[in-house]
């Protein structure tokens, strides 16, 4: 009697023993993330060309039709919708709860500054990147990287160096081309440690460039989705030297294009995810905001000069040849810019507000980005702590003038 109920008992703990342990495997199965997954944002994911804004997703399919001029666009996006794709999003919420994951080589903004790290200056089309690069160049004489530093033929150059182009310093590399990357990478751009300042199109394809010992620190100015897209139409009307000008374009009305295929498609959310052709989500807006809080010193348009300001103050630009002509130099810019749309005061543009069909297609087009750009503001204002204890005359103290020296001494 006692024997079987000792057998009777075991036989119990023993089936107990075993629920429990497949219960505690299934749990586990169910609730193991992947802390590092970065397959869905990876700049090897995706081989991107862009000129000055403009994409195109290199892969086994191919973007249909007339978009070879080359931008994120409507149609592309809508003949590649993945609502139904539950895989696709069980896999993005992963990799949007492993805290970023990626983007690691260039520092956070809250980062204490290593004596090698790099400002990088993300270009975004049409808000105001042409007068940030030329204050930069021309007024505060920075050596930079960008498109310029291949010109006069230096794009067959064999060594890295400083090359003078109209007055300014560039290294002989250019960093807004997937090409350009690869080679400024093989001739080791961060390494040599002979820019000032990188100006960067491709935001994950540009990060190979830089190494633990040569962080990049971003910093963007940002403007209104709807007006940039506004700025890009009219630009591209008659901008027949890029590569991705397109003669239709010429004749489209404003409500045309923001109908049409050719219309960009939350052009900041895509570029700052790396998710170019699939459809948006709320977490791809969420990851978006902790790119840009984590990693962006921000600027806005609509605050250029208080923008720039910040950028002097965070980089600790100061007045080294000529401070009285570099301020000059400054003022110039900032009040006027550089890369505005001249050919708009040759024809009679349509009035573009809000309510008005052309500016609410351009608003569905953009609804990612619009919530984008309201954050964007928050944060622009919340960045302002990091600047209440030092002067708006920053730049110009301690400055010293070498030009100023008989001889000059630069």
């Amino acid at each position: 009697m006692t024997s079987r109920f000792y057998y009777s008992t075991f036989i119990v703990l023993l089936f107990l023993t075993c629920i429990s342990v497949f219960y505690t495997n299934e749990n586990a199965l169910h609730h193991e993330i992947p802390k590092h997954d970065n397959s869905m944002v990876s700049s090897n994911s995706y081989a991107v060309a862009m000129q000055r804004g403009n994409l195109i997703r290199q892969s086994e399919e191919i973007i249909p039709s007339a978009i070879d001029v080359g931008t994120i666009t409507s149609n592309a996006i809508l003949n590649n919708k993945s609502t139904n794709d539950e895989s696709y999003k069980i896999h993005s919420k992963r990799r949007n709860d492993d805290d970023l994951g990626v983007l690691r080589r260039y520092a956070d903004v809250q980062d204490p500054f290593l004596g090698k790290d790099l400002p990088v200056f993300w270009h975004l089309p049409k808000a105001g990147g042409s007068s940030i690069k030329d204050i930069i160049g021309s007024c505060h004489h920075k050596v930079m990287a960008s498109e310029v530093g291949i010109r006069n033929n230096h794009q067959s150059d064999t060594t890295i160096a400083i090359v003078n182009v109209d007055g300014s310093n560039f290294v002989n590399v250019d960093t807004t081309t997937i090409e350009g990357i690869e080679r400024a990478k093989q001739m080791n751009l961060a390494g040599s440690e002979l820019a000032e300042v990188i100006v960067i199109q491709h935001l994950y394809e540009a990060e190979k460039l830089f190494d633990p010992n040569h962080r990049g620190r971003l910093f963007a100015v940002f403007r209104h989705p709807v007006d940039r897209a506004i700025s890009m139409f009219y630009y591209l009307q008659y901008a027949k030297w890029e590569k991705y000008y397109h003669p239709e374009l010429s004749n489209m009305t404003l409500e045309e294009y923001g109908n049409s295929n050719l219309v960009e498609n939350n052009f900041m959310v895509r570029l700052l995810t790396n998710v170019l052709r699939k459809e948006l989500f709320q977490h791809d807006l969420v990851r978006a905001k902790l790119i840009l809080k984590r990693k962006f010193v921000i600027g806005l348009l609509d605050n250029f000069e208080e923008s720039f300001g910040r950028f002097e103050k965070y980089f600790g630009w100061k007045y080294r040849e000529n401070p009285l002509g570099q301020e000059e130099c400054r003022a110039k810019y900032l009040s006027h810019g550089d890369n505005t749309n001249k050919e708009k005061k040759k024809h009679h543009l349509e009035t573009v507000t809000p309510g008005t069909p052309a500016y609410e297609a351009l608003v569905r087009q953009n609804e990612w980005d619009l919530q984008l750009y309201k954050y964007i503001e928050e944060l622009f204002e919340e960045q302002k702590q990091m600047f209440l204890n030092v002067s708006d005359e920053y730049r110009m103290e301690g400055a010293t003038c070498c030009k100023c020296d008989d001889p000059p001494s630069c």
